[in-house]
């Protein structure tokens, strides 16, 4: 699937948001962390100093390389306050993958 540029806002979604990503990807409303998560750099997406890509699947593209958006990974990438139930070994290691590169 074709990865889209996406607005991201730190507490809602829009219309067109709500038609280019999947569920996981959305925001919580609230509690985004924009410190070690995904934030919004304009209308780009950014984690740490790398652009960010989410298609309808919710999978993630960053420097080229397309992770599979799970639950548990999403919960990584936009919580401020981790439900580590949610994540699991292959999660932890995936985003490991994001944050160093």
């Amino acid at each position: 699937m074709e990865t889209l540029k996406q607005r991201y806002d730190d507490y809602d979604v829009t219309q067109e948001d709500e038609e280019n990503i999947g569920t996981l990807a959305r925001p919580p409303r609230g509690f985004l962390d924009t410190q070690y998560g995904i934030r919004r750099n304009g209308e780009q997406l950014m984690i740490g100093n790398s652009p960010v890509f989410i298609d309808t699947d919710d999978n993630v593209t960053i420097k080229g390389t397309e992770f599979k958006g799970t639950k548990g990974l999403w919960e990584i990438l936009k919580s401020k306050n981790v439900n580590t139930e949610l994540i699991g070994k292959e999660e932890l290691k995936t985003y490991k993958n994001i944050v160093i590169g």
